[in-house]
């Protein structure tokens, strides 16, 4: 009896005392991540893992890496899992992860300066330049106008921001993170821009597991909906996103 009680107990020890292998990629920027010297320095991902890990009783350890190393490393068991992910980001591996439920959503929206007025349709939008990042694609939004965007490219959201505030261009598409983070940067650029936006496409995003995770995908849900439930993702998101923006849905 006593050294069945040990076993179990040594068994106990073990489980906990294993590391969170948690992977951060190495090209996130604030508000996600501020990644320097393969040092993960503070950001929504570094609070939201550090939390997830002492529900979970467990070590936390980064793994920081380039996208592409990603799945390998969790086939591999070389990580446990990774948060902000979609399976829509994923193509042909998404079968390859397991994937939790929405952590949080963050919104794909059209914002401009404030005072122009506000859009009520789409179709507005049509033939108008809009600030977009170089190489990405917006095929809700060219969905929703009806015709490919007039495009405005700029290397990054950042960038697309600065044009904004310069009157180089009226309207930008962006994330509604990236947008609350730089607003909350420099009280001075809620004069110029607005702090309203019209959602294009809601993006709910996930966590992953490798589907040889020291952890299950129960056991992560299970902290995930606590800390929902608690307000403490609710915390986290106004720690490096300040006020909520007025979000408006259109009819098209």
């Amino acid at each position: 009896m006593f050294r069945s009680l040990l076993v179990l107990l040594f068994f106990c020890f073990s489980a906990h005392g294993k590391d969170l292998r948690w992977i951060i990629g190495e090209s996130n920027t604030l508000p996600l991540a501020l990644v320097e010297k393969g040092q993960i320095k503070e950001g929504i991902l570094k609070d939201v893992a550090e939390s997830l890990a002492k529900d979970l009783k467990r070590k936390l350890v980064f793994v920081v890496l380039p996208r592409g190393r990603v799945v390998q490393y969790l086939q591999e068991d070389r990580a446990d899992g990774l948060c902000y992910i979609r399976p829509e980001w994923f193509k042909d591996d998404k079968e390859k992860l397991q994937w939790t439920d929405v952590l949080f959503t963050n919104r794909e929206i059209v914002i401009q300066r404030l005072g122009s007025k506000e859009i009520e349709s789409f179709k507005e939008l049509k033939g108008k330049e809009i600030g977009t990042v170089l190489n990405y694609t917006y095929g809700k939004l060219e969905s929703l106008i009806g015709e490919p965007i007039k495009r405005s490219d700029a290397p990054n959201m950042s960038s697309n921001f600065l044009k904004l505030e310069s009157e180089r261009t009226q309207y930008a598409v962006t994330d509604e993170f990236s947008y609350r983070y730089f607003l909350l940067q420099r009280i001075e650029r809620k004069k110029t821009l607005s702090q309203s936006a019209v959602i294009v496409d809601d993006l709910e995003i996930r966590c992953a597991l490798s589907k040889k995770s020291s952890v299950s995908l129960a056991q992560v849900n299970r902290s995930l909906l606590k800390m929902n439930k608690s307000g403490h993702i609710d915390e986290v998101l106004r720690k490096y996103l300040g006020p909520a923006l007025k979000l408006k849905r259109l009819k098209n």
